[in-house]
């Protein structure tokens, strides 16, 4: 274990400095297994740094004032509350973040995730303490980034979108002018299918969507949309989503604007599976 005397972050082309105080290390440190002892309280802030793979599979505990951050790219993370789905822009130096907070699973811990959907890169950060504790903690570490001196942007990922993808109980369909959303396809129940029109984002990495079809299915029969079920009534014709690759086969979807309140389902980022999906990102489709 070595300390740096200035400690830095390197993360996707982008330098992010931190307080004295923090020690950063590989995610190779931090492997957890049969082999590898339990994880440990950290004695101070601590910053693990790697791919996601790798990170997905470190435990840390923070402790009261000592903060546990990963700084991970090429793919997306494993946050421990899957509620934690970041939606709200910021823009620091230059550098668009999305950012959002919630109670982690243990009693007492939070945690706060800031994606750089620019940069194919994220990082998460574990507090003892309520989701605005580890909000501020977030921001305190993003807040030193550095913009970096070449373009902001990464090139796509795959040349092309168009293709099949699946998650558990859905699927979704790129075709050259639209796209096709099915929930509960062929599982547990009606499904809802979701037709858009897409145009690329300006930075290419991104497909935004506008939804222009909610549509409903009772036995493979057409039917109305049921009164009773909030997530269905909260989206409209209108509605925006953004579809990116967070890794090559592994589309990431997510609700940029609706014009109803949506509820915490819908909320939540939601990741399909495509070809070239690397077996160790599979997990993130679902069953």
């Amino acid at each position: 274990m070595t300390w740096a005397e200035t400690p830095v972050v390197e993360l996707a082309g982008l330098h992010l400095p931190l307080d004295s105080a923090w020690e950063v290390l590989s995610a190779d440190s931090c492997k957890t297994g049969a082999s590898v002892a339990p994880p440990r309280p950290v004695s101070h802030p601590t910053a693990f740094v790697g791919d996601s793979a790798a990170l997905n599979d470190c435990l840390a505990e923070p402790t009261p004032d000592k903060v546990v951050a990963k700084f991970g790219h090429t793919g997306p993370p494993r946050t421990a509350d899957a509620d934690v789905a970041p939606t709200v822009p910021e823009t620091i130096h230059g550098v668009r973040f999305e950012v959002a907070a919630a109670p982690a699973i243990d009693e007492g811990k939070s945690e706060a995730l800031a994606l750089l959907p620019n940069f194919d890169a994220w990082i998460l950060v574990d507090v003892v303490g309520d989701p605005n504790v580890a909000l501020s903690a977030l921001r305190h570490v993003i807040a030193t980034v550095d913009s970096p001196s070449t373009a902001t942007t990464m090139p796509p990922i795959q040349a092309s979108y168009v293709g099949d993808y699946f998650a558990h109980t859905s699927e979704l369909r790129v075709m050259a002018q639209t796209i096709t959303m099915a929930t509960e396809a062929g599982c547990c129940g009606p499904e809802q299918v979701l037709t858009f029109a897409y145009r690329r984002s300006l930075d290419g990495t991104a497909l935004v969507a506008t939804l222009t079809k909610v549509d409903y299915f009772v036995d493979q029969q057409a039917a109305a949309l049921p009164d009773h079920d909030p997530n269905l009534r909260a989206l409209s014709v209108g509605d925006t989503f953004t579809f990116r690759f967070v890794a090559p086969g592994l589309m990431r979807v997510a609700i940029a604007q609706t014009r109803n309140p949506i509820t915490d389902d819908l909320r939540r980022v939601r990741y399909f599976c495509g070809n070239g999906i690397a077996d160790d990102m599979s997990y993130n489709c679902g069953a």
